[in-house]
């Protein structure tokens, strides 16, 4: 979780860095507030499993199983012109899924950094020109996690019986078991929609479709066959504070005398 944050936030400082020096050292820069289009925010949604591990049924409340975890996520975006911006969004997140009548289970919890870029189909990128904007996105990054492969006892609805683990710490003695987490590369399109309520503040309804490339991440680790790799939906909502002035061409200049 560390090295992911710590990824997150020098991703930040290197996109601040770049508005800065990008121009020259002035007022301008140096005031976000004026005249800069990055918005930063966060907010919380459900990652769910899409691979050949899951049967594609919501469960909830099967005794402790919740198929309906909370994920949580930040992000913050720069405006490069009406149709487009590019941004850096991290997530925290579980996702658990039972299968077959509810005798098999697998879950994961994971952690991922994604560089994003996100285009415009009404080029209103910036929530300028009207109060919404519906975007398509690409992003691609890495994604660390732990995942477990489970039998369910179906009379008490608790966990029966751990098949594999990874990242858990060795939980079994099963050589298939791995003890450390693992960090792999991951990718994802997605649509999402922007709905400006303030002037500087906007909210976003974000659903994105993940491929990561690993067969790891349902926990199955006899699981032999690449293809497909285990992939996961994201859907949110968050809430943006916009650090400029709402794209306006406000400056700031030199009092003359």
């Amino acid at each position: 979780m560390n090295l992911f944050l710590k990824s997150f936030f020098l991703g930040i400082q290197i996109l601040v860095l770049s508005e800065v020096f990008g121009s020259g050292i002035t007022t301008q820069n140096l005031n976000l507030g004026a005249n800069s289009n990055w918005r930063f925010g966060g907010g919380l949604g459900y990652s769910l499993y899409f691979t050949n591990q899951i049967d594609y049924t919501i469960t909830t409340n099967y005794g402790n199983f919740n198929e309906l975890i909370p994920s949580y996520f930040i992000g913050i975006y720069k405006k490069i012109n009406t149709s487009f911006e590019v941004g850096i969004a991290a997530r925290h997140a579980s996702m658990l899924t039972l299968k077959s009548e509810n005798s098999q289970g697998t879950q994961c919890d994971y952690n991922d950094v994604q560089a994003i870029i996100q285009y415009s189909f009404n080029d209103n990128i910036g929530l300028n020109n009207s109060r919404i904007t519906w975007n398509a996105q690409i992003g691609l990054g890495a994604v660390n996690f732990r995942s477990m492969y489970f039998t369910v006892n179906t009379d008490t609805r608790e966990i029966l019986e751990i098949y594999s683990t990874l990242g858990y710490g060795l939980k079994r003695a099963n050589k298939k078991d791995i003890a450390d987490r693992k960090t792999v590369i991951v990718g994802n399109f997605g649509i999402n929609i922007g709905l400006r309520v303030f002037q500087n503040m906007s909210v976003y309804f974000e659903n994105s479709f993940n491929i990561s490339t690993s067969n790891k991440m349902s926990g199955n680790l006899y699981k032999k066959s690449w293809i497909p790799p285990d992939c996961y939906v994201f859907s949110g909502v968050g809430i943006y504070f916009n650090l400029g002035n709402g794209g306006t061409d406000k400056r700031i200049d030199c009092p003359k005398f």
